[in-house]
């Protein structure tokens, strides 16, 4: 009876021992079940933020970009003075009947109203100068209702016989797809200041 009762006793004791080396922590590094996938960090910029950092600089860069489409008053803008530096005045279906054109500054600030008021300031440029011409250096959209053009005129004078060479500054006016108001300003210094843009070099 005890040789039985040590051998009893001696096999509980292995069992024992075997539960307890079962129950040892094992390694605490999480497993991932082959049914489940580790859940993606969040970017740390939005697509918000990314896109509009591009967008901020004209699009250059890498990763996603917001395309602006052409304004359909600057395409309108263009439009004229790709005529206008051709030499072809004959036209005037981009503007407003009652379109308002404004000199404000310069020797001689005056407005014409009206379509025939726009004929007659062109009559006037191609009576007292020679070899007219308008050329556009920048068009530049303002706002949704307005377009800046950089320009430069030059000409000879019938009378004086003197060769003159200006920058002007026009804002258009539009409305509906017309011309409604052209503000001229001669120079840009206070185009600039009225307009609320920066000065730069080459205007």
């Amino acid at each position: 009876m005890g040789d039985g009762s040590e051998q009893l006793t001696l096999i509980s004791s292995r069992l024992l021992s075997t539960k307890t080396t079962a129950r040892r922590p094992r390694d605490q590094t999480p497993r991932i079940r082959p049914d489940r996938r580790p859940e993606a960090r969040p970017p740390t910029r939005s697509l918000l933020a990314e896109s509009s950092a591009l967008t901020a600089s004209d699009g250059h860069g890498c990763g996603w970009a917001i395309i602006r489409p052409v304004s359909a008053n600057l395409d309108l803008v263009r439009s004229i003075y790709e005529r206008i530096e051709s030499g072809d005045y004959s036209r005037a279906d981009w503007a407003h009947p009652e379109i308002e054109y404004i000199v404000v500054d310069g020797p001689e600030p005056d407005s014409y109203m009206g379509l025939q008021g726009l004929a007659n300031l062109m009559r006037e440029h191609f009576t007292d100068i020679e070899d007219f011409r308008d050329e556009a250096d920048e068009h530049r959209e303002l706002d949704a209702d307005r377009v800046v053009v950089f320009s430069r005129i030059s000409g000879l004078g019938r009378r004086n016989g003197i060769h003159g060479d200006h920058k002007l500054t026009q804002v258009f006016e539009i409305h509906d797809g017309k011309v409604t108001r052209i503000t001229v300003y001669i120079g840009s210094v206070r185009a600039l200041s009225d307009l609320g843009l920066t000065p730069d070099t080459d205007t």
